[in-house]
């Protein structure tokens, strides 16, 4: 929250006339849909925190992929729960692997804040292998 209320007070500082919220507006966010109703709904034209999730959620579109994919997760993610979606889990392509943890948190289980730490994370570490196990499948029937 820290990070992205500065952002948000810096951005007014640089464009105070084309922002729709004040540093009070901002200050006051206790939360991050607080946050998203104070700064991001009427900075965006949204006409509610629920419309502007639903628009900038990929969880309606998963069933539409077509190719082989991977989607990974943690429960604990602050900005989209687990709860929220489960359902859009149970409409995914057989094709489309889910790596699904209770713990991870948003940007999915970083090591340390070193470079390093954020490659060799859990989230990197199970696309990598899944990748590598597509080209080896791709391998074997050409």
């Amino acid at each position: 929250m820290r990070g992205l209320k500065a952002s948000a007070i810096d951005l007014y500082r640089a464009f105070p006339g084309r922002v729709h919220y004040t540093p009070k507006d901002v200050h006051a966010a206790s939360s991050i849909s607080a946050y998203d109703a104070k700064v991001i709904v009427p900075m965006h034209g949204f006409s509610s925190v629920s419309a502007y999730h639903d628009a900038a959620s990929a969880m309606h579109r998963l069933a539409e992929i077509r190719v082989p994919a991977i989607v990974v997760h943690a429960d604990d993610d602050p900005m989209v729960p687990g709860s929220t979606v489960r359902a859009a889990y149970a409409t995914l392509p057989t094709h489309v692997r889910q790596v699904r943890t209770a713990h991870g948190g948003h940007l999915g289980w970083v090591g340390s804040f070193r470079e390093d730490g954020w490659i060799a994370s859990y989230g990197v570490a199970r696309v990598v292998e899944y990748f590598k196990e597509l080209l080896a499948e791709l391998a074997i029937t050409r």
